[in-house]
């Protein structure tokens, strides 16, 4: 073998240890059942008390780009999300990075938004759209109690999840 092949070999292998660690790490998916990351609750909401009834996802229906979430208030209290429009909740944004859900955008400006309230034993159905093209992503609402002591983040919806 001469020189120059296997120059040339060696300046390929860095190449091939490149494409082949990054190919691995995105086989590494993040569980559609990890905890919405505390970023949110913690930098955003300042803190508080977790919620003591978390609404819970009824169902989630695809049309098209869009995913329809049915989303109930199963609790006692009434609830409040920020929306603009009944049923557009102000939405975070979560990415996939190397196998776990981090805190990446949301719905930050508040013009045209007021707070929506959802009774004990209401359901809402809810517009959620995904943002990015080529990222793996979930979409999250914020709920908290009248009182503002007491919120949570919930998964509305991850894209290519599961859907009724």
């Amino acid at each position: 073998m001469s020189q120059s092949a296997l120059f040339r070999i060696l300046l390929l292998i860095p190449v091939l240890v490149v494409i082949s660690n990054s190919s691995g790490e995105r086989m590494i998916k993040a569980a559609e059942t990890q905890p919405p990351d505390p970023f949110w609750i913690q930098n955003i909401f300042g803190g508080g008390e977790p919620l003591r009834h978390v609404p819970e996802v009824v169902s989630r229906r695809r049309d098209g780009d869009l995913v329809w979430v049915t989303v109930r208030n199963s609790g006692n209290t009434v609830l409040c999300y920020e929306t603009a429009g009944w049923n557009r909740i102000q939405q975070f944004q979560e990415t996939d990075l190397s196998g776990r859900w981090q805190a990446a955008n949301w719905a930050w400006c508040g013009l045209g938004k007021e707070t929506a309230r959802l009774k004990p034993g209401e359901t809402v159905e809810l517009k959620v759209n995904f943002w990015e093209r080529g990222v793996r992503e979930r979409m999250l609402g914020h709920f908290r109690d009248e009182d503002y002591l007491h919120s949570a983040m919930i998964v509305l919806a991850t894209e290519r999840g599961e859907y009724d």
